[in-house]
């Protein structure tokens, strides 16, 4: 008797964030040509902000009985977004679309949860005085939500992803976290430079991570991603796309010291990618 196993194939899962602003063209710009050579399943998610918590279906609208808040404003904006959305984006039958108000980082929590989300891309906030008072929102999914996070700050469809860079971190550095990385540079057939700062110098980097097909090679820089040469580097070695992985410091450490990927959330013009 022969048995038949089919392996189950993983279609990636992409929430992209958007805002109804200037930003959203660059997003899909870059989701057009970057992203949808990975075949993935596309769910596009707007969250109009409310004050408090308010109780919502998965369909946005608001739980039965629920009458402690006025809602007329927010559901016309949802309403009027949603055809939107369904007109912007008329030629991407199989997107799924998503328009809801709400707390915006608990309904992407929630969202993601529930559908198994590979990982999440969003526009990042111009760079301005108020970032030094506040968290932008990037920074607090960044935080808030341990999926890996697309971040794009600025205007990049004229860019061919051809140089991916990894900021070295060989205690984060696995397979099952570098696999969004793999997929776009195969795809793309994209050259993958491993970047080390002073803190991973000696940090072993195992190089089967990476699929044969991919070519990998090593820069080392003085500085950390605060210092002039890190950004010297990334316009030397031309890189398209920067990585890096989530950090975990401690209490005292994240009290008195900036975490380098806020930093680079808030100042760096290159798509960001935090895994």
């Amino acid at each position: 008797m022969i048995v038949i196993i089919f392996a189950k194939i993983h279609i990636m899962k992409i929430a992209v964030l958007l805002k109804f602003d200037e930003k959203d063209r660059y997003i899909l710009d870059y989701l057009n040509k970057q992203l949808l050579p990975l075949k993935p399943e596309i769910h596009l998610i707007h969250v109009e902000q409310i004050s408090g918590e308010v109780p919502l279906k998965i369909d946005g609208s608001v739980i039965d009985n629920c009458t402690e808040f006025d809602l007329s404003k927010h559901q016309a904006v949802v309403a009027e977004r949603t055809v939107k959305m369904a007109h912007f984006l008329e030629t991407y039958p199989d997107v799924r679309r998503v328009v809801v108000a709400g707390n915006p980082l608990n309904f992407i929590k929630y969202y993601a949860k529930l559908h198994e989300i590979d990982f999440i891309f969003a526009g990042s906030h111009v760079t301005s005085w108020k970032e030094i008072l506040e968290s932008t929102f990037a920074t607090q999914v960044a935080h808030r939500i341990d999926i890996p996070m697309l971040s794009l700050k600025c205007d990049r469809s004229e860019d061919d992803l051809k140089t991916i860079g990894i900021v070295v971190d060989g205690a984060e550095m696995t397979a099952n976290k570098l696999k969004v990385v793999t997929a776009l540079a195969s795809k793309h057939k994209a050259l993958i430079k491993l970047i080390r700062t002073p803190e991973h110098l000696s940090d072993n980097v195992d190089v089967s991570l990476f699929s044969s097909d991919i070519d990998v090679l090593e820069v080392a820089v003085p500085g950390s991603v605060h210092d002039h040469d890190f950004h010297k580097c990334t316009n030397e070695h031309l890189i398209d796309l920067l990585v890096v992985f989530r950090q975990h410091p401690s209490f005292w450490k994240r009290l008195f010291h900036s975490d380098s990927n806020d930093y680079l959330l808030n100042h760096l013009e290159l798509p960001l990618l935090i895994l």
